[in-house]
């Protein structure tokens, strides 16, 4: 009975003494990937295409977890760890930042979301001149950028770019801030 007792133990310990431990660098690599592909939604009947400044974009919301994130889109293709506690995840150009493991950023360019749009009419297809006329009260901080900041202390960034051949500037990014972000430290 005791030499079963010991066989049945080194049996159940073996595949354990002799498994290789994974690198650090190889355990981050299996949580992104960094393939090439088109960015679709793995969820169906979800409005990714909606932007909503005090609620989120692409499919998800202000609060949401990271396990929402990857559901939604898949695994991210980079990471980007703040010093001060955020963790910003990469699908394609669009980013989404976490504090807590709770969504408080997002930041959506017309590379990844070309058809994002807002419920004002602002999309990527908008020039300067229509975005002004929807955010007269925007701070602008560079030639291309300007800030809009809500009542609820939410804070949304646009950017644009000129266009060829005429050098007009289209949006081409906006980025969504969550009281809670880390845009405000």
């Amino acid at each position: 009975m005791k030499t079963y007792i010991k066989i049945l133990c080194v049996i159940a310990v073996a595949p354990f003494l002799y498994a290789e431990e994974k690198s650090y660098s190889a355990k981050l690599k299996e949580v992104v990937d960094t393939k090439k592909r088109r960015i679709k939604p793995l969820k169906k009947n979800v409005d990714t295409k909606l932007i909503s400044i005090e609620q989120g974009a692409t499919g998800l919301k202000f609060g949401d977890s990271l396990d929402d994130l990857v559901e939604m889109w898949g695994k991210p293709s980079g990471i980007y760890i703040h010093n001060h506690g955020a963790w910003q995840f990469y699908i394609d150009a669009t980013y989404y930042q976490f504090i807590d493991n709770k969504l408080v950023s997002i930041g959506i360019h017309s590379a990844t979301m070309p058809d994002a749009y807002m419920k004002n009419g602002l999309s990527f297809k908008s020039t300067l001149e229509e975005f002004k006329k929807l955010y007269p009260q925007a701070e602008e901080k560079r030639r291309d950028t300007f800030t809009h900041y809500t009542e609820n202390d939410y804070v949304i960034e646009f950017t644009f770019y000129p266009t060829y051949p005429d050098d007009e500037l289209k949006l081409s990014a906006i980025t969504l801030s969550h009281p809670d972000a880390a845009y405000h430290y």
